[in-house]
C-alpha cells in the first residue's frame, strides 16, 4: 500500500514542518512506500487528495487539524483508507479517541501507521461530506467570528472562541426555520441546531457525549429560543456535556435532517462556514475506512 501524508504546513502554528523529519524517520524505519505532500494554500489538501482518486491501493493521511481533515474527506474516494495525525490547534474529531489531553505525537504517528482499519460513519450535506459536525445558529456564528479573529489578529484559538462565545451569547440571535428530523417536524425559532457525528466541537466543547461514529446515526440537539435567564446556565451545561437530562434541549438520534427557511441562515460543517436557506443532511453508515489507533 502507498502511504500519502498530506501535511498542512501552517496548521498548529507551523509545528508540522518540525515534524517532517520525525515522520520520515518513522516511515523509513517501517519500510513504507510513501510520499509527503505539503499544502501550499487554502483548499490544497482537497486537491491533493483528489489526485489519488481511482487508486484503492493508497492510504491518505490528514496531518493537520479539523479543516485539513474536512478537505481530505471531500477530496478522496471513499473506497480508499483515511488516517488522521492530529497536529492542528483544535483536533475536535480526534479528541474522542484519546483518554488524556496531552499526547506524544511520535507515538500517534507510529500507532496510526500500523493501526487496523475500521468502517465508520460520515455525514453528508447537499453535495459535500463532513466527518464531525454540522450546526446552524449561534454556534455557527461563534465559529465564524472566532475564525475571523484568528485569521486577522494574533489571538489564539482558545481565547478567540471565548471571545466569540461571549459576543454571541450576550445578545443571541435566533434562527427561524422548518426542521424535519427523520419523521418528526418542527417549526419555530431556535438558537442551536447541532448535528454531530463526533462528540466534540468548538475547540473541545463536549456537546454530544453519547455520539458514536459507527452507530449509523447522527446525534441531534435543538435549543429553542428562550429568555436569557434560561439560556445562559443551560448553554454552560451544553458546552460541558452535562445537558442530557435537561428538558430544555431536544436531543435525538437521526439519519436524515432537513432544514428550510424563508431567510438565509449561517451554518458550519467541520469548522467551514456556509450561508443558505435550505440544507439536507444524511448519515452514510460505515462509508469511511478509517485507521483507528488504540491508546
Amino acid at each position: 500500500m502507498k502511504h500519502i501524508f498530506i501535511v498542512n504546513k501552517i496548521s498548529g502554528k507551523g509545528q508540522n514542518m518540525k515534524l517532517i523529519g520525525i515522520l520520515e524517520d518513522i516511515a523509513l524505519a517501517l519500510g513504507l512506500d510513501h510520499e509527503i505532500r505539503l499544502t501550499q494554500y487554502p483548499k490544497h489538501a482537497k486537491l491533493i487528495a483528489s489526485e489519488y482518486k481511482g487508486r484503492d491501493d493508497v492510504c491518505l493521511y490528514s496531518m493537520g487539524g479539523d479543516g485539513t481533515l474536512f478537505e481530505v474527506i471531500n477530496g478522496m474516494d471513499l473506497s480508499q483508507t483515511l488516517a488522521i495525525i492530529p497536529t492542528g490547534s483544535g483536533n475536535d474529531y480526534y479528541r474522542q479517541f484519546l483518554n488524556k489531553e496531552s499526547y506524544d505525537i511520535k507515538d500517534i504517528i507510529a500507532k496510526t501507521i500500523i493501526a487496523e482499519t475500521k468502517d465508520v460513519d460520515i455525514g453528508r450535506f447537499n453535495d459535500e461530506r463532513f466527518i464531525n459536525t454540522l450546526s446552524i445558529g449561534i454556534d455557527a456564528k461563534i465559529n465564524e467570528d472566532a475564525s475571523k479573529m484568528i485569521r486577522k489578529t494574533l489571538v489564539t484559538k482558545g481565547p478567540a472562541y471565548i471571545g466569540a462565545i461571549a459576543k454571541n451569547v450576550i445578545i443571541p440571535k435566533a434562527t427561524k426555520a422548518d426542521i424535519v428530523i427523520d419523521d418528526k417536524s418542527y417549526s419555530g425559532d431556535f438558537y442551536i441546531l447541532a448535528i454531530m457525528n463526533g462528540q466534540y466541537y468548538g475547540n473541545g466543547k463536549h456537546s454530544a457525549p453519547q455520539a458514536d461514529i459507527a452507530d449509523g446515526y447522527l446525534d441531534v440537539t435543538v435549543a429553542d429560543k428562550c429568555k436569557a435567564t434560561v439560556l445562559y446556565p443551560r448553554l454552560i451545561k451544553y458546552l460541558n456535556g452535562t445537558h442530557l437530562d435537561d428538558p430544555y434541549f431536544k436531543i435525538t438520534k437521526a439519519k436524515n435532517i432537513k432544514v428550510k427557511s424563508d431567510s438565509e441562515f449561517i451554518y458550519q460543517a467541520d469548522g467551514e462556514t456556509y450561508h443558505g436557506n435550505k440544507i439536507d443532511v444524511q448519515i452514510d453508515h460505515g462509508a469511511l475506512h478509517l485507521k483507528k489507533p488504540i491508546f
